[in-house]
């Protein structure tokens, strides 16, 4: 079998200890606006991600393949194809000059479709029903992220939630006021992947 999901664990726990530790590990510039994240091609892939791969009448090798952690993808012939930051239409090409350079095929034609963007993801901690890494879809704000992540408890202070993006090394957290946003006066904070919301724990 080409492609083997990974088992079905509560990771939620250690991921939110990874997060908080590397947080506490590296300086934050607090700012009043967050800088642009670091520019990648539109529909780059990376770990975790998964991809359908079709070789035309080849339908032995033409199945679902998931890239792994260090960003590689395993492939019947070619075997270890570095993909992260490639677009699908770079790993199609990649597989064609792999599959005839190495003789195995003529002419092979080849399309690889996104199944799952598993690495485009932000992650909502701090007084939310459930904390945790989601997946980032285009246009995704902060009253987005915290709605899939069920909204905030009632010990929460929305009005001090920090956004935090790392760029170039350097993490930046900008204050957002979540009520502002809901009662229209402010606009919605718009995310990057790899953005942390964090909504603290009210005092009282």
């Amino acid at each position: 079998m080409h492609f083997t999901r990974p088992m079905n664990l509560d990771l939620r726990p250690l991921l939110l200890v990874g997060l908080l530790l590397i947080a506490g590990c590296e300086t934050t510039r607090f700012a009043t606006r967050l800088p642009p994240p670091t520019p990648t091609a539109e529909g780059a892939l990376g770990p975790s991600d998964v991809v359908e791969i079709r070789v035309m009448q080849e339908p032995e090798i033409s199945a679902d393949y998931q890239i792994d952690a260090s960003g590689n993808l395993g492939f019947p012939y070619v075997g270890t194809l570095r993909v992260a930051g490639m677009t699908s239409e770079g790993v199609a090409k990649a597989l064609v000059t792999r599959l005839q350079d190495g003789g195995f095929f003529l002419a092979p034609n080849v399309i690889v479709l996104v199944k799952e963007f598993n690495s485009r993801q932000v992650y909502v901690l701090g007084s939310v029903r459930n904390p945790g890494s989601y997946t980032y879809t285009d246009g995704m704000g902060v009253i987005d992220a915290i709605s899939a992540a069920g909204g905030v408890l009632d010990s929460g202070q929305p009005v001090k939630t920090t956004l935090t993006r790392k760029v170039d090394g350097v993490e930046y957290s900008v204050q957002v006021a979540v009520p502002a946003i809901v009662n229209g006066r402010q606009p919605d904070q718009p995310l990057a992947v790899g953005d942390i919301v964090f909504v603290p724990e009210s005092p009282i």
